[in-house]
């Protein structure tokens, strides 16, 4: 999948399939890697400005959890807790069961005047610790533009 393509306010879907915590052989994925991109025009668009979702699905034929990292430092892109609505700290991580779905909010806080660039980092482990099953960035575009 081309990583690049920017599909702007849409659905970015990273579905974690075929998850085994604690086996040998784990098959988790991530899938479905586009970028988020936007247009910010200063004094037209609303501020915070929606920029899409990213949604994370663990499949139902996982054997057992996985915890779910996610990371970004883009100062002016707020990624949002899916039970909370608030933003999350840099680095932030969740227990996800088979068949559950988080929803997260991509927003522009307007804290920028120039264009913003970077990405949202998602990493599955399995639950117990351990390497890395999957690893995904999710590259963010903002062309802010009629800032003073």
């Amino acid at each position: 999948m081309d990583v690049t393509k920017a599909i702007g306010r849409g659905v970015v879907v990273a579905a974690l399939i075929g998850a085994c915590a604690g086996c040998e052989t784990e098959s988790a994925s991530l899938v479905h890697r586009e970028a988020l991109a936007d247009v910010h025009e200063y004094g037209v668009t609303e501020c915070p400005q929606d920029l899409g979702v990213v949604e994370v699905e663990l499949g139902d034929d996982a054997s057992g959890p996985v915890t779910l990292s996610l990371a970004e430092d883009i100062i002016a892109i707020d990624v949002l807790d899916p039970e909370l609505a608030w933003p999350i700290n840099d680095d932030w991580s969740i227990t996800i069961e088979p068949g559950q779905v988080l929803t997260f909010a991509v927003q522009f806080n307007c804290g920028s005047t120039d264009d913003v660039a970077g990405r949202i980092d998602l990493e599955l482990t399995p639950r117990g610790g351990g390497a890395a099953l999957d690893s995904v960035s999710i590259p963010i575009a903002l062309d802010v533009q009629g800032a003073p």
